[in-house]
C-alpha cells in the first residue's frame, strides 16, 4: 500500500519492478556465474592451462567452495549493476517512446538504449568490479572486501576504483 500510493502510474511501477527484478537477477546470475569467474581469471593469470585444471586446483586448494571465492563482491557488483542498468533502461525506453510517441522501440533505438543504460550503471558498479576481480588474486586471500578496499585506494586513490573504465566503453555494447 505505501508504495502503492507513491508509485501511482504503470511506468512508475514498471521502473520499479525493472530496478527489483534487476538485482534479484543480478544476484542469482553471480552466485551462478562466480565459479566461471574464478576459473576464468586462474587461467588468464597463468595459475593454470586450461579450466579444467584450474578446477582441480582450486577444488584440492580450497574445497568445492573455492569456486565462490569472492561470491559476495561478485554478487554486490552484480545487483547494482542490474538494478541500475534494468531501470535507466525503463526509463530511456519510456523517454524514448514518449518523445517518440511510439508503443514500441525501433531496433537501432534499442540498442543505443541498451548501451546508455550501461554505460549509466558504470559509475555504480565499477568500484565493486575492481574489488571483486582484486578478491580473486591469491595474495589477497581471506581479506575483507573493505580492507581490499582501502588498499587500492591507498595505491592510487579513489581514481584506482576506476581504473580500466574506458574498456566499459565497449563492454556496455554487450547488454545492447
Amino acid at each position: 500500500p505505501f508504495l502503492e500510493r507513491r508509485l501511482s502510474t504503470p511506468a512508475q511501477m514498471s521502473m520499479l519492478a525493472a530496478l527489483i527484478g534487476g538485482a534479484q537477477g543480478g544476484m542469482m546470475g553471480a552466485l551462478a556465474s562466480n565459479p566461471f569467474d574464478v576459473l576464468s581469471v586462474a587461467v588468464m593469470r597463468g595459475e593454470a592451462k586450461n579450466a579444467l585444471a584450474a578446477i582441480t586446483a582450486r577444488v584440492k586448494s580450497e574445497g568445492l567452495l573455492g569456486l565462490w571465492r569472492g561470491a559476495p563482491m561478485n554478487s554486490l557488483f552484480n545487483i547494482v549493476n542490474k538494478s541500475v542498468y534494468f531501470l535507466a533502461y525503463a526509463v530511456y525506453t519510456a523517454i524514448y517512446k514518449r518523445r517518440m510517441q511510439s508503443e514500441s522501440v525501433a531496433s537501432a533505438a534499442n540498442i543505443l538504449i541498451g548501451w546508455l543504460a550501461q554505460m549509466s550503471a558504470v559509475p555504480f558498479f565499477a568500484p565493486f568490479y575492481t574489488v571483486f576481480l582484486r578478491s580473486l588474486q591469491p595474495d589477497v586471500q581471506g581479506r575483507s572486501p573493505m580492507d581490499i578496499t582501502r588498499q587500492l585506494v591507498k595505491e592510487g586513490g579513489v581514481a584506482r576504483l576506476y581504473q580500466g573504465w574506458s574498456s566499459w566503453i565497449g563492454y556496455s555494447l554487450r547488454p545492447a
